[in-house]
Parts: C-alpha cells; sequence; structure tokens
C-alpha cells in the first residue's frame, strides 16, 4: 500500500511545485515595481487657456500684411473673434466627456438635418451660411488686436513667473502632497484612501488647449475643504494614477 501512495504524493508536490514556480512569478510581474518616492508637478489657472488668443492677436496683423489676399481684414477679424469666444466658454462653463459627445452628436445632426431641408427645397445652405458670414461687418484695425493682445500677454508673463517661482510648485508622496509657496512656508493636502486627491478630466476645451492638462483637486491638510489646485498641463492620466498610489498610508511596492 506504501508502495503505491508514495509516488501520488511524489507526483502532487510535483504539481504544486510546478504551479508556484509558474504562477506566481506571473502575479508579481502584473504588479508595479518601482514607485518614484516623491514626484514634482505644476498647475496653472484658468488664464493658461488664453495663449491662442494672444498668439493669434500678435500674429495675424502681420500676417495680413504680409498676404492681404488670404488674411483679409474680415478673415483676420472672424479667426480671432471666433477663438475668442471658444476660449472665454472654455474658461467660463466645463464640457465634460458627456456634454461634449451630446453637444457633437447635435452639431453632427444639425449639418446633416440642413444639408437633407436644403437638397428637399433646391438650396445650397452652405452657399447661404457663406453668404450670412461674409455678410457681416467684422473689422478690427491692427492698433487695437495688437494692444488687447499685447495687454493679456503681459498679464501672462506675469501668471508664469507667479506659478513658477511662487505660489504652484507642488510635490506629491505617500499620503500628503505639499505645496511650496515663495516666502510664505508651505502648505500641506491630505491625499489618502478616505480622502483621496484627484487629477480629472472635467472639462474637454481645457484638456484640449492645455494639451492634455487635468484639473487637480486635493483636501486641505488643516481645514479640510476640498480645494481646485489648478490644471497641470501635458499629464492626462498620469497624474491621477499617481495620486492613486500615493493615497497608501505605507508604500507596499519598491520605491526609487
Amino acid at each position: 500500500m506504501q508502495d503505491r501512495v508514495t509516488p501520488i504524493l511524489r507526483s502532487l508536490a510535483t504539481t504544486v511545485q510546478y504551479a508556484h514556480t509558474t504562477i506566481t512569478p506571473r502575479k508579481e510581474a502584473a504588479m508595479p515595481t518601482t514607485v518614484p518616492r516623491r514626484t514634482s508637478f505644476i498647475t496653472f489657472p484658468d488664464f493658461v487657456v488664453f495663449w491662442p488668443v494672444i498668439l493669434l492677436g500678435l500674429l495675424l496683423p502681420d500676417l495680413q500684411d504680409m498676404n492681404p489676399d488670404v488674411f483679409n481684414e474680415h478673415t483676420s477679424a472672424l479667426i480671432w473673434a471666433s477663438v475668442l469666444v471658444i476660449t472665454c466658454i472654455s474658461c467660463g462653463m466645463d464640457f465634460g466627456r458627456a456634454t461634449a459627445v451630446v453637444i457633437f452628436l447635435l452639431l453632427v445632426a444639425g449639418f446633416l438635418g440642413a444639408m437633407w431641408y436644403g437638397s428637399v427645397n433646391n438650396e445650397n445652405m452652405l452657399a447661404d451660411f457663406k453668404t450670412f458670414v461674409n455678410g457681416l461687418d467684422l473689422r478690427m484695425s491692427h492698433d487695437l488686436q495688437r494692444f488687447i493682445s499685447g495687454g493679456l500677454f503681459v498679464g501672462y508673463v506675469w501668471m508664469l513667473l507667479d506659478v513658477m517661482f511662487a505660489s504652484r510648485r507642488f510635490e506629491a508622496t505617500f499620503g500628503q502632497i505639499e505645496r511650496k509657496r515663495f516666502l510664505r512656508g508651505p502648505q500641506y493636502y491630505t491625499n489618502s484612501r478616505e480622502r483621496p486627491a484627484r487629477a480629472m478630466l472635467d472639462d474637454v476645451l481645457d484638456y484640449l488647449l492645455s494639451f492634455g492638462g487635468v484639473r487637480v483637486y486635493a483636501y486641505d491638510a488643516h481645514t479640510g475643504q476640498l480645494t481646485n489646485l489648478g490644471l497641470a498641463l501635458g499629464w492626462g492620466s498620469k497624474l491621477d494614477q499617481l495620486f492613486d498610489t500615493y493615497a497608501e498610508s505605507t508604500p507596499t511596492h519598491e520605491v526609487t
């Protein structure tokens, strides 16, 4: 009897050992092995998305002088005014992903509906719309355009200096986020499982105009209030993933 049981036990032991050596390493390989001890990032106020208005306002007058046939007075004013309206809407309203999809579908439906109406009634809707736009009295002097964009540019430079050297440099680590402020001492925010910090895409227009920027929210360590820390440019979803890792009370992976 013992001679029969012994080979069976050896076979089971070999199977268990094989499963341990083949399955366990796969689980460990799927988990992150290194996490930086701290991550530095910078946030910006909503004014950061005004760069297209400033850039076009400074360039369009020169482009109009160099190529007046393409960039005539009407076309330049239409481009600059359209960008200004879109940028102001981006600062004043939040278009989440669901809202943006609904607006896009409504625009597509409206365009297709207009094309269908034109075909039924033998009307060229695109030509009529172009005639309407060309009939608008859109004129702006070069000096006024440069004056507005120049004033915004001065404010933009001031904003960049304040962000880089004064008040919007942050350092995220396990359990907290530190805000470094020039001559005022640091300010701390909580990042835990109970009160996690978040980097959210809550406005599609802001996301596009800030090159993948996400809005950062965190709880003030002293008051406990949820605070908007501004737009972190170019991070996409990576910053929120780091916040989620740092929300652990103690590191569970190797740190570098």
